[in-house]
Formats: structure tokens, sequence, C-alpha cells
């Protein structure tokens, strides 16, 4: 889900309902929010938006992964430890990472 961010940012968060392989019912997002970009000037508003939707997935039960101003490398690592999530292939059981 992309949520338009005020002032032109985008915060994105990725929601997941895991049933299988990783323990039934668990409910992981990773929310990312950047407004620091190399050919523009930074934008006001992301990283607030990101912790707002964080707080609000957590208070619905989430387990929230919250990433600001990441770089390439900062997103595909997070991406991949996601995936890894879903599939039931790491990350430890009620363990929520916040950069």
């Amino acid at each position: 889900m992309a949520v338009p961010g005020r002032g032109g940012g985008v915060v994105l968060a990725l929601l997941a309902l895991v049933n299988s392989p990783a323990r039934a019912g668990e409910r992981i997002a990773l929310v990312v929010g950047n407004s620091n970009y190399a050919h523009t000037a930074p934008l006001a508003n992301p990283g607030n938006d990101a912790r707002v939707m964080a707080a609000a997935l957590e208070g619905a039960g989430f387990e929230v992964t919250t990433l600001l101003d990441a770089d390439l490398g900062g997103m595909k690592q997070a991406l991949l430890r996601f995936g890894r999530r879903l599939r039931g292939e790491g990350g430890r059981p009620g363990c929520a990472r916040k950069w």
C-alpha cells in the first residue's frame, strides 16, 4: 500500500498476514519513509508519515519494521529480510527492528 505523503512524499507500507510457513496469524509490516533523495530537495513529511503509519499498524497488532531515509542497499536488505520472514526463513520471533 502506498500512502501519498504531504508535500509529495511517499510512505510505503508492506503488510503481511502470514498463515504459513511462518506462525499462523502473524501480522508483520515493513514501513518505509524516505525524505532524502540525491537529485531533489529533502521532502518534509515522509519520515513523520512513516512513524504515524508504523504506530497505527502496531496499534492494530502488527509487528512493524520501520525504515527511514534508507539508501538503495538498505532498502534491498530490508526487503530481503521481510521476504525471508514471509517465507519463514529468518527473523527472530517477536523481534521488531527500527532503523
